[in-house]
């Protein structure tokens, strides 16, 4: 709390010990005020009281509060849940991942329509500026590509800020373990493709892997065919991020799907694997022989045509 551990930086002089003594008084007192505020006995109480040391004190109390809030569990949830709509960008995007922890159906709710009312900034940006249609229109700096001499852009903010609350939103959704957020999440993945949301489609898998659903597959092919032929520069998708979410999915369905991946280097072995598993045959390598076998097999397999 004092100086981040590192106090002995602020005194190299036995005569200058006042400033030192003074930033440890003051670590004592909030110490002392954040322990008052965990104690409180009416967890509703506590919630509140708790909520502005995440955030002030240069958020040197931020994991310990982080940590009280979530033994409160529902209770703090249900007192997050009224306060997301006015936190901050860099608020949310410190918070919302870890959501799913609080067990709150209010938060659960909440944070659906976070992420609803983002989506709907984006495409407001969009009709603001036909210039930007996807996301990796933005660089690592925030600047638009089509204008690379300005050094500030408030669109190109906006952009960077609802990407982030887009993937720490589904990261955190996926976090409920809630499979009736599924139909969401697919909607939600292939809008992401649309726009070449990149870190809402990873989002996506994860939540996909956690939650294995036939009709999750049409979702992951798209994403790796629009990933894979079209790579977003400087945040990839690689090969073994689709095999390990397809692994999750045993279903018949999968098998063509996991069937190209059986040479791909890293994990190649994880594809051939479920593939031995799923048919009781091993074709090793050959992706080819292993779609004529799904083709010929399909239909006992009970596969989509």
């Amino acid at each position: 709390v004092a100086g981040f551990g590192n106090c002995y930086f602020w005194s190299n002089d036995p005569g200058n010990l006042d400033s030192l003594r003074a930033m440890a008084k003051k670590a004592l007192a909030l110490r002392t005020s954040w322990e008052a505020a965990r104690s409180l006995a009416n967890k509703q109480q506590r919630a509140k009281a708790l909520w502005p040391y995440l955030w002030n004190y240069n958020q040197s109390c931020y994991k310990q509060t982080e940590a009280a809030l979530q033994e409160l569990g529902a209770i703090a949830g249900d007192y997050i849940a009224g306060r997301l709509e006015g936190m901050s960008y860099r608020q949310k995007d410190a918070f919302l991942i870890d959501f799913g922890t609080y067990g709150s159906l209010r938060l659960h709710d909440e944070l659906v329509r976070e992420l609803k009312r983002q989506q709907r900034l984006w495409e407001e940006l969009l009709r603001r500026r036909t210039g930007l249609a996807t996301y990796d229109g933005i660089d690592p700096a925030g600047r638009m590509h089509s204008n690379p001499r300005r050094t500030q852009d408030s669109e190109s903010d906006q952009a960077e800020d609802i990407g982030g609350v887009l993937y720490y939103g589904f990261t955190g959704l996926g976090g409920f373990h809630d499979r009736n957020d599924l139909p969401f999440i697919r909607e939600a993945a292939l809008w992401g493709v649309k726009y070449r949301f990149k870190q809402l489609d990873d989002a996506a898998l994860e939540a996909f892997a956690a939650m294995p659903d036939r009709a999750n597959l049409a979702v992951i092919e798209s994403i790796w065919n629009e990933y894979s032929t079209r790579p977003f520069v400087g945040n990839e998708l690689h090969h073994f991020e689709i095999i390990r979410t397809l692994n999750a999915h045993r279903f018949p369905e999968t098998i063509p799907l996991m069937a190209q991946f059986v040479n791909s280097g890293f994990m190649q072995e994880m594809a051939r694997q479920f593939l031995v598993e799923m048919t009781g045959i091993d074709l090793g390598g050959d992706a080819r022989r292993w779609l004529e076998w799904y083709e010929s097999h399909k239909r006992e397999l009970g596969g989509r045509n």
